[in-house]
């Protein structure tokens, strides 16, 4: 596909910056995030729930899991969250284990 520019912008005078979120990985029990949830990508058939979340001047992707897309679901755009992550637990009569978080949830408000 070729370029497609704006005639009337002199993109060389535009400071630009990179727009790629970083991705939270949890790995130890206690591990958190915390910040304003801007946007979700909703799980599709081939790919996890996304959850971006923007924390001071930087934005972080989180990918869903059963547990956490059930959590997020009261969660609302705008809103301050934060998201704990609580270790693996077995489920019973299973080979498999669940990824456990606590997600908790409000209103920002002007720092005072």
């Amino acid at each position: 596909m070729a370029s497609i520019m704006p005639k009337n912008i002199d993109i060389k005078k535009i400071k630009m910056r990179t727009v790629e979120p970083q991705v939270w990985k949890y790995e130890n029990e206690g591990d958190q995030i915390a910040g304003i949830l801007v946007r979700v990508k909703p799980r599709t058939e081939d790919k996890s729930s996304q959850y971006f979340l923007q924390v001071d001047q930087q934005e972080y992707m989180i990918w869903g899991s059963a547990l956490l897309d059930e959590r997020m679901q009261a969660v609302e755009i705008g809103e301050f969250v934060m998201i704990t992550y609580k270790g693996k637990k077995q489920i019973p009569n299973t080979t498999k284990s669940l990824h456990i978080f606590e997600v908790m949830a409000g209103n920002p408000s002007p720092a005072e």
